[in-house]
């Protein structure tokens, strides 16, 4: 007994129905719209779920305040340069230099713009974080108390 013959199929397996080309193609097509359109239905469920959702709330640039109507990306850039810097300049001077006029001094003169601006864009990025906690954490607390006064509420 060879080992071919012991991995061989003992019958062949052949199809018992022959379809044409263009059979395969059509049951294929159909194959796939029906698995579109259940995962459509799936994610327009799944959507209807999470529109309540923090996460999926829709932000628009014209919705801040701080930004000039029309002016837009050039006050983005100008914040984007310059309230960093003054953030690392009110770091260095608060914390580092302990409102010592005379030791910021010291400091301004030793240290680049870029340095000041890593130090800002780091404060700034987690004052930013710290407020989207807030917002998610009070947005969830007011989605549950909605929640909860319409299922109390008498008809």
């Amino acid at each position: 007994m060879s080992l071919l013959n012991f991995i061989k199929p003992k019958e062949d397996k052949q199809p018992k129905y022959k379809i044409s080309y263009q059979q395969q193609s059509d049951l294929l097509a159909d194959i796939h719209s029906n698995t579109l359109i259940t995962s459509n239905i799936a994610i327009n469920r799944s959507k209807e779920k999470n529109r309540k959702s923090f996460i999926y709330q829709e932000i628009s640039i014209e919705s801040f305040p701080l930004l000039p109507e029309g002016y837009e990306k050039i006050a983005l850039f100008i914040y984007i340069l310059l309230l960093p810097y003054i953030a690392g300049l009110i770091f260095l001077f608060t914390y580092v230099s302990k409102w010592d006029y005379n030791i910021y001094l010291s400091l301004n003169s030793s240290h680049s713009y870029m340095l000041t601006w890593c130090i800002g864009y780091e404060i700034i990025a987690g004052i930013t974080l710290l407020v989207i906690i807030k917002n998610a954490i009070f947005y969830s607390l007011r989605s549950i108390h909605s929640n909860t006064k319409k299922r109390f509420q008498r008809p």
